[in-house]
């Protein structure tokens, strides 16, 4: 399936959830979603195990879908947020080139 498409169908997922639940529950569960990912992360850190891995690919996915959701509230396109995100793989890069790595 054309991932174009696919996107058009998760961004009108996104809108009716925020029609539904409004911007600041929305705003919540991204904060929510956002601590079960850190929370996962910590868990996968110190076990490094199978269920840990699956628990933090979850909650990477929770937080993906959230992320689209902020996108929305904040009237940012993919497009704009790839530059952004860009922008921030640059900054990596340059501190790599420093480290000499």
């Amino acid at each position: 399936m054309d991932t174009r498409i696919v996107r058009r169908e998760e961004r009108k997922v996104c809108e009716r959830g925020l029609k539904l639940w409004g911007v600041k529950a929305q705003l919540d569960k991204a904060t929510q979603e956002a601590a079960e990912l850190a929370a996962a992360i910590c868990k996968y850190d110190e076990r490094r195990d199978v269920q840990s891995k699956r628990d933090l690919v979850n909650e990477m996915a929770d937080c993906s879908v959230m992320i689209d959701v902020l996108k929305i509230i904040l009237s940012f396109t993919d497009e704009e947020f790839q530059i952004v995100r860009a922008d921030k793989y640059r900054a990596v890069i340059e501190r790599l080139a420093v480290e000499g790595v």
